[in-house]
């Protein structure tokens, strides 16, 4: 008997549009996202869907993604818009403001590193599992942070990354 393909792995078999939308129903979204942040996943979301015709885009809606948790850094921290501050910048304000559990913390300094090899230009090619992996935390992340700091969901939208 064959043991049944998971999850992630069955992405590499069956990289089509139809089949890349289901795993969109791993990913959690809140209510309460700002609606800037949430348009900026619903990009990321659009763009994991169709790479089937692009396989960048795999790598592509992940720094989306990554840019939907800067701008929710910076409704944290209500940065006014226009105001230049990095991905890191933010995070290291939040820490030193004690906005972050040390879990968010940790996590987020990944992120920044990741958001910076988007951001300046590395070569950076996802798999479809890898893409799948990176797209379900961020979304818990966005998750996380707005069940932690509650007032994030009635922030006003900010322009930002």
């Amino acid at each position: 008997m064959q043991k049944p393909i998971d999850r992630r792995s069955a992405l590499f078999q069956t990289a089509r549009a139809p089949f890349l939308a289901t795993a969109l129903d791993h990913w959690p979204l809140s209510k309460d996202t700002p609606t800037d942040v949430l348009a900026k996943l619903e990009k990321a979301r659009r763009q994991f869907t169709f790479a089937d015709v692009d396989y960048d885009m795999f790598a592509q809606c992940v720094a989306t993604s990554l840019q939907a948790c800067e701008l929710l850094m910076r409704h944290l921290l209500d940065v006014p818009p226009g105001v230049k501050r990095t991905f890191g910048q933010l995070v290291g304000q939040a820490n030193d403001q004690g906005r972050l559990t040390e879990q968010q913390s940790e996590w987020l300094k990944y992120a920044v590193l990741v958001r910076n090899r988007f951001a300046h230009g590395s070569e950076f090619g996802l798999t479809p599992g890898m893409a799948d992996e990176m797209m379900e935390a961020l979304h818990l992340w966005v998750v996380d942070m707005l069940q932690t700091n509650p007032t994030l969901g009635e922030s006003a939208p900010t322009t930002g990354p």
